[in-house]
């Protein structure tokens, strides 16, 4: 009989977290499910870690070189059996009650595609910096604007991201951009639960590690998915908002993010 989740988890030299992350998983409170976590071609202690866990409910898969997130993603989606797919990252933690949460959410709205929420931004501690809070609906519109889904705290209805053939290759950083957009074209539009589901790491490295660079990837993709879409003048400026938040200073970023979601918490 297949699970009712599969959880993915794609990783690469990862050691110094994904124990955290894959005791995270296993003390959930919600059980049936399949844990597939794809090692994709690490070099440093992440395989031994991963195969410390004896839990028969985790299915370890190796790519024999190295593919990158997107690859590594679609061939989980590929290999997962459940009804719903689950994603989480290798350096963050699903809250206990984030499965159980997703589930009776998708259950409850059989029309909703996939589901979303908020989260915790923690540091390389673990200790709290600040939240993400999303709307629980998300236009087309707000997803040019600003971040409208957290990818590691997605879960999917298995067909539905299948549909799609999953994560679109080659891109950096910004491939969870493209898959909302990807989504959104044929018609797939997911929600946000009002609730928190994980604790997302912010490492001071992947903080500053190129970000003008992924901002350009996401306004390459969003003058890509503007121009296919057919979207008024409007979803130019939109998009050129990567550029500006590019050229600017991490903190006053940073700044405008808790702005936001003292704003939003404000109006909950």
């Amino acid at each position: 009989m297949n699970p009712k989740v599969s959880v993915i988890m794609c990783t690469y030299n990862d050691s110094q977290y994904i124990g955290e992350a894959i005791k995270s998983v296993l003390a959930s409170s919600f059980t049936d499910f399949e844990f597939i976590i794809c090692d994709d071609a690490s070099t440093d202690d992440t395989p031994e870690i991963i195969k410390s866990f004896k839990d028969k409910r985790i299915k370890y898969i190796r790519n024999e070189t190295n593919l990158r997130p997107a690859a590594s993603r679609n061939r989980c989606f590929h290999e997962a059996k459940g009804d719903y797919i689950m994603q989480l990252d290798s350096d963050d933690i699903a809250l206990p009650n984030r499965i159980q949460l997703q589930v009776d959410y998708l259950d409850n709205f059989p029309d909703v595609p996939f589901c979303g929420g908020w989260a915790r931004v923690i540091d390389e501690n673990g200790e709290h910096l600040r939240d993400f809070f999303h709307s629980e609906n998300v236009t087309l519109k707000d997803i040019f604007v600003s971040d409208s889904y957290i990818n590691p705290a997605v879960m999917f209805r298995r067909e539905k991201i299948l549909h799609v053939d999953g994560y679109t290759t080659g891109f950096g950083r910004s491939e969870d951009l493209d898959l909302w957009l990807k989504l959104y074209a044929s018609g797939i539009e997911g929600k946000n639960i009002q609730d928190y589901l994980i604790e997302y790491r912010e490492t001071k490295a992947g903080l500053y590690k190129s970000k003008f660079k992924h901002r350009v990837e996401a306004y390459k993709i969003l003058r890509h998915w503007k121009k296919k879409l057919r979207l008024g003048f409007k979803y130019n400026v939109y998009a050129f908002r990567q550029i500006i938040l590019g050229l600017a200073p991490k903190w006053f970023v940073i700044r405008i993010k808790r702005r936001k979601a003292k704003k939003f918490k404000k109006g909950v």
